[in-house]
């Protein structure tokens, strides 16, 4: 159970980082100010004028980075209770209720869901 508890936090921590690394990305597209990464492969009315496909664009990207920010929080917040629960594993005193175990892994584990639930709307938004 140790051992998994810190695999678990290990990948947390990983997709933690790799998702504030996406919000850092997200925040470079939105302050270019060069037009560059827009795309005429942006879905939607195509016969929208420049101030409404920018709008679409800056909509799009506020969105992603939501979604990225989002996905971030959460996996630091399941990180930091699969370190607890595995603090709780390891102390050697018995007057600790297996109930509060418990609850620390599921917490983790919701905390885990949603922030891969963001990812997956993330991806989405990316399409």
């Amino acid at each position: 159970m140790h051992s998994a508890l810190y695999k678990i936090h290990e990948k947390a921590t990983f997709l933690a980082s790799i998702s504030l690394t996406l919000c850092s990305l997200i925040g470079a597209w939105i302050s270019n100010t060069n037009n560059f990464f827009e795309s005429d492969l942006v879905y939607g009315d195509t016969r929208a004028t420049n101030l409404s496909r920018a709008t679409n664009l800056s909509i799009k990207y506020i969105s992603l980075l939501m979604c990225f920010l989002l996905a971030f929080s959460c996996f630091i917040q399941s990180a930091r209770h699969f370190v607890h629960a595995n603090y709780l594993i390891s102390t050697p005193s018995p007057s600790i209720p297996l109930k509060n175990i418990e609850v620390a892994i599921i917490r983790g584990g919701d905390f885990w869901s949603v922030g891969l639930r963001a990812l997956y709307f993330a991806l989405n938004l990316l399409l």
